[in-house]
């Protein structure tokens, strides 16, 4: 839906995350042109408000049960994101072995700030991109049906 605004962060160490990130922007822009993909270093979590949908990506880090979770750049960039008060997000991570609880801890940091997590995906860094194409366009999907909600309701307000 032209008009939605759509961030992608990720931190990546790599370069894995970031090629899932470039392909969820590509999805993403088959329904909107505002999109932006930028490594959570290179980008402030004030960016993020504003924006129609938020999809935070990170590399799992720990040994192999050890310590295992989402990356702490992305960790660290998410506690500092503004009120996202009813904002889509989603989650991605990439991973070796197992991604263990790196999902539902971005998605908890994320719905922390107020977003309604739409999905997760966890890719597995030989396979990187598997899956990931569903996943955008599930999240995107639920985007566009949500704006043409709000967009159905503004019209119905007005005389």
């Amino acid at each position: 839906m032209p008009g939605m605004k759509v961030l992608i962060a990720y931190d990546s160490r790599k370069g894995t995350t970031r090629a899932v990130a470039e392909r969820i922007a590509l999805i993403a822009q088959g329904s909107t042109a505002d999109v932006t993909v930028s490594h959570v270093g290179a980008i402030s979590p004030s960016e993020a408000a504003g924006v129609d949908v938020l999809f935070l990506g990170a590399w799992t880090h720990g040994m192999f049960v050890i310590g295992v979770g989402p990356s702490g750049g992305a960790v660290q960039w998410a506690s500092g994101l503004p009120s996202l008060d009813g904002t889509l997000g989603a989650v991605f991570c990439t991973y070796d072995l197992n991604p263990r609880g790196t999902l539902p801890a971005l998605a908890s940091l994320l719905r922390a700030k107020g977003a309604l997590v739409a999905g997760s995906h966890a890719s597995k860094r030989r396979n990187r991109l598997a899956g990931v194409d569903d996943f955008a366009r599930d999240v995107m999907g639920q985007a566009r049906r949500r704006s043409g909600e709000r967009s159905s309701g503004d019209r119905a307000l007005r005389p």
